[in-house]
């Protein structure tokens, strides 16, 4: 069995009197694709945000790889946990290349910063061929290739992704996840929140279904992935759907 990385235990988070995440635990083994599925306002995006210090915890506990994860932003991707957020948010006023370099700020020497832009390109070809454009130009799915390769300038040991497939046409949702299958066999450990849950759990070693904000249903995503109850109560699908005969899929 390979190490845990990530540990969360008991972690509570509340926006004012609204409890958004009740007693969570979750683990994350080294080099695992881990996936956090659930209907909207679950608590999924809450619980990346605690992991990287955006939102405060109110109880529990988060380490990384035996520490205790720091409660500041800047300090946690040192740590080596670097965040995608939801939507891509890349800066529309700079160049692709600008944009991968301010994800690169970790890095001090120029020629290692040249070096990791080109691996970029590699991973992402299409980025190559928009280097010089502003990131506002970029259709949807350019803008979230270039929202993980700035994230990935970062050399994080632990990414986590907040629904890279939103709002992409289903090509383009399967040029990602073919990315995020890349990332992980390259070493990187994925923590993966997404819409499509069914891609999800077939792209997951592991899956935790939030509702409420507690872990409801937990398993490898094979496993849920064959419970005709789970896929009918979170994804009003049957099995057969869910292996790939649903044709809102195609």
């Amino acid at each position: 069995m390979k190490p845990v990385a990530l540990v969360i235990k008991d972690l509570c988070v509340s926006y004012g009197k609204t409890a958004a995440l009740l007693d969570v635990g979750i683990e994350v083994q080294d080099g695992q694709i881990v996936s956090i599925i659930g209907a909207n306002g679950a608590g999924k995006t809450t619980l990346l945000n605690s992991i990287t210090g955006c939102v405060p915890i109110q109880r529990g506990t988060i380490t990384y790889n035996g520490e205790a994860v720091c409660s500041k932003p800047h300090k946690v991707v040192r740590q080596g946990i670097v965040q995608v957020p939801e939507g891509r948010r890349t800066f529309s006023g700079l160049t692709v290349e600008e944009n991968l370099m301010v994800g690169a700020y970790l890095t001090k020497s120029r020629g290692e910063v040249a070096g990791m832009i080109e691996e970029m390109y590699v991973l992402f070809p299409r980025l190559k061929e928009r280097r010089k454009q502003h990131a506002a130009t970029l259709s949807g799915g350019e803008q979230q290739m270039l929202a993980i390769a700035r994230g990935l300038m970062s050399k994080p040991k632990l990414l986590l992704l907040d629904e890279p497939s939103l709002g992409l046409a289903p090509l383009v949702v399967d040029s990602v996840f073919d990315t995020i299958r890349s990332i992980s066999r390259s070493g990187i450990t994925v923590l993966l929140i997404e819409q499509n849950a069914i891609k999800a759990m077939k792209l997951s070693d592991y899956c935790y279904v939030l509702k409420n904000g507690r872990v409801d249903i937990q398993g490898t995503g094979a496993a849920l992935l064959a419970n005709d109850q789970v896929l009918q109560a979170y994804l009003g699908k049957n099995r057969m759907e869910a292996e790939g005969n649903d044709p809102t899929e195609n």
